[in-house]
């Protein structure tokens, strides 16, 4: 009898430690799923975001490159307007003078000089042919007169043939070979030229 009752006695404490272990071996297994699970988790919102930033920088450079080649167009289209512009403008800044010195015969009497004046400084010649516009011989021949007796007799200015143009004088050497424009259409275009390229600078370095 005593013999039966140790051996129930093993045999209980023999399941009692199997199931101990059998409950450690389970809850070991559920704590190292979770911790799979966590972990598969983790690597899964990773590689999605991986993606998902991928995507958004593969999207960002394609729109760059479709838009590149039109914010190009639009920036050359803006300062080609600008340059339109400044040249209308300068155009008529420049045609406004013209006509006040052509309006004002005291003004245009006073310009003539000043181009007679540079053409003797700039011409190394002894002898110099002064051509009026069409229509104005008489006015350069009274200025030509007058200014000639600044110059003391050298060089020797006289009048030749007019020319088509729109106010001022054209002078030269009497051999042909030296020609100083002194014309209004000429000095138009002297100020464009010297004035324009500064302005476009100012302006594309704005647009920047």
């Amino acid at each position: 009898m005593e013999q039966r009752s140790l051996v129930e006695a093993i045999v209980q404490e023999i399941r009692r430690v199997a199931q101990e272990e059998a409950q450690k071996i389970l809850r070991r297994a559920e704590e190292e799923a979770q911790r799979v699970l966590e972990e598969a988790k983790e690597r899964a919102s990773r590689l999605i975001e991986e993606r998902r930033q991928r995507l958004l920088e593969e999207v960002r450079k394609k729109v760059l490159s479709e838009l590149a080649p039109r914010k190009l167009e639009l920036r050359h289209k803006m300062l080609l307007e600008k340059h339109t512009l400044v040249v209308s403008e300068v155009n008529s800044l420049i045609a406004e003078v013209i006509s006040e010195i052509r309006g004002d015969p005291q003004k245009y009497r006073e310009y003539l000089v000043e181009a007679l004046r540079a053409a003797v400084s700039s011409i190394a010649s002894s002898s110099l042919v002064v051509h009026p516009c069409k229509g104005e011989r008489e006015l350069v021949e009274r200025v030509v007169s007058e200014f000639k007796e600044s110059l003391g007799g050298s060089p020797e200015l006289a009048v030749g043939e007019e020319i088509g143009c729109s106010g001022g004088v054209v002078v030269r050497s009497s051999d042909g070979r030296v020609y100083f424009n002194a014309t209004l259409d000429a000095k138009a275009v002297e100020v464009k030229e010297r004035v324009l390229p500064r302005v476009f600078e100012k302006v594309a370095r704005r647009a920047k």
